[in-house]
């Protein structure tokens, strides 16, 4: 297991099944910071030059404009739309859309080779062996769970092996799926504050999100033991009518 921050959570679309998110990675840090620096530091002089020569197309590596800080983060374009420009922020993880017939300060510039040749710093994965709730409304509930538990701490993740494979019937590109873990939280003054964790002391996302009755288990094969404990789970939850369980199975009416 790698230790990871989780920089973006993925919105709960229609296609889209798996619960998605992007992190970065703890041991890559210290080069989003040195990638950060250099774009920022004011020696690339990124500014109106480099801003008019820049021409976007899908699929193109850049600097741009976050709107929040108004800081230059590495960028790649995935929608051009007349002057309206889509980026991802590919160490980050997060889209926004530009409008380049917007006057004032640049918003986009080429990269330089050294920040283009980095590899992106932030991955994408799914969370393993459990789906999104059919209804809109839990989707909400379940992605707002998710964030509040893996969000604005470490995690614990664990990539599943092999390709990446659809989640149920979900029409987006498939991505690596991969268990989650969380340190629990000390319940005695005296805990430990070693690095080492016992897998004891680790939550299970993927498990508290079906014990909450906010995600349900895929069809897949899975490890006999992962297997007993996220249908014990599930069966909890379906038992006790919590949440997308509350008028019974849902699933019998997709099969009807």
């Amino acid at each position: 297991m790698k230790l990871a921050q989780v920089t973006t959570v993925g919105k709960a679309v229609a296609g889209n099944n798996g619960f998605r998110f992007f992190v970065q990675f703890n041991a890559d840090a210290h080069l989003v910071h040195t990638a950060n620096e250099k774009l920022n530091s004011g020696a690339l002089s990124l500014g109106a030059a480099e801003s008019m020569s820049f021409v976007p197309k899908r699929g193109l590596l850049c600097a741009a404009r976050f709107s929040v800080d108004n800081l230059w983060y590495r960028a790649r374009v995935t929608r051009v739309a007349g002057k309206l420009v889509t980026v991802v922020f590919i160490d980050f993880g997060n889209e926004e859309t530009i409008d380049t017939s917007i006057a004032g300060a640049p918003r986009l510039a080429g990269l330089p080779k050294a920040l283009a040749d980095m590899r992106p710093l932030a991955t994408e994965y799914r969370l393993a062996y459990v789906q999104m709730p059919p209804d809109s409304d839990y989707r909400d509930v379940a992605l707002d769970h998710m964030i509040r538990l893996i969000g604005e701490q470490d995690i614990h993740v664990s990539v599943v092996p092999g390709a990446p494979t659809p989640c149920g019937k979900e029409d987006n590109h498939p991505v690596q799926s991969a268990l989650v873990f969380l340190r629990r939280q000390p319940t005695t003054a005296g805990a430990s504050s070693s690095t080492a964790v016992a897998t004891s002391d680790l939550l299970d996302v993927g498990e508290e999100l079906l014990r909450e009755g906010l995600a349900y288990a895929e069809s897949l094969r899975m490890p006999a033991d992962l297997c007993a404990k996220y249908f014990q789970a599930q069966e909890a939850a379906m038992s006790q009518r919590v949440n997308i369980w509350q008028y019974g199975d849902f699933r019998e009416d997709e099969d009807a």
